[in-house]
């Protein structure tokens, strides 16, 4: 999908997205799907907290063996608009 140069200042674009950590032992993977809209006006999004560093080195949960992990993302546009 080409993508404009230039957006407009009020664009926004609504996308829904997820984030998966592989648990690469048990395959009780931990994932969080959401949707957002992304614009100028509102550069935050996501979520405040996936999952905290001491569980994500827990090596019992399975997410960080030795140095490797392995995560999943996936985003889709679902619309777009502009506002005046």
């Amino acid at each position: 999908m080409k993508m404009p140069e230039t957006r407009h200042q009020n664009s926004r674009t609504m996308v829904e997205l997820s984030i998966c950590v592989k648990d690469q032992e048990t395959g009780k993977h931990r994932k969080l799907t959401g949707r957002c809209q992304f614009s100028k006006n509102a550069p935050m999004w996501g979520w405040d907290k996936f999952m905290t560093l001491e569980e994500f080195k827990d090596s019992s949960k399975g997410y960080l063996m030795k140095t490797k992990c392995c995560f999943e993302a996936q985003v889709a546009i679902i619309g777009s608009s502009k506002t005046d």
